[in-house]
Parts: C-alpha cells; sequence; structure tokens
C-alpha cells in the first residue's frame, strides 16, 4: 500500500566531517557540514572526481536507515553507532 511521502531525515541531522593531512602528530579536524556539502562530497565519491581520499561512513543502525531516507549512496560504508562504540570497548 501507499506509506505516504518518504521522510528525508538527513536534512536535521548534524553531519560531521573529519579530515586530516596524515601527519600522526595532529589529530584529524572534526567539521560541521551541510546537506549541500555532503551532496557534493557524494557526487564526488560516486563520480570519481575532486579528492580521492573520502570515506563516507553512514553511522545510522540498519532499521533507521530502512525506516528514514534508505541508504545515501552505494559507495557509502554503513557502520551503526553501537558497533563502533562496542569495537572501542
Amino acid at each position: 500500500g501507499h506509506l505516504g511521502p518518504r521522510r528525508s531525515s538527513t536534512d536535521n541531522l548534524q553531519r560531521m566531517f573529519l579530515s586530516g593531512d596524515g601527519s600522526e602528530n595532529q589529530p584529524p579536524t572534526l567539521t560541521n557540514i551541510g546537506k549541500a556539502e555532503m551532496t557534493e562530497i557524494l557526487s564526488h565519491v560516486e563520480n570519481g572526481t575532486g579528492d580521492k581520499n573520502y570515506v563516507i561512513i553512514d553511522v545510522r543502525g540498519v532499521e533507521e536507515i530502512m525506516m528514514g531516507t534508505g541508504t545515501m549512496s552505494e559507495k557509502v560504508q554503513i557502520l551503526p553507532l553501537p558497533q563502533i562504540t562496542m569495537m572501542a570497548a
């Protein structure tokens, strides 16, 4: 049946951009980015253009992804936040 319009929950999510220069002496920088910047980065990753060093990780759980907007891209790795915290413990 018809479930209504898909929610665009990513519009309200805070996106973080982690960058570093490969130097082990300095921790990477964490920067907030908006939807336009995230869309641009995804476009570069999918098209193989721009910076080749992007790794995009979706930290939402599988259920959250399926109930929300779905996967961001086939190029995005899914690593749910609870799994990350378990690995850090």
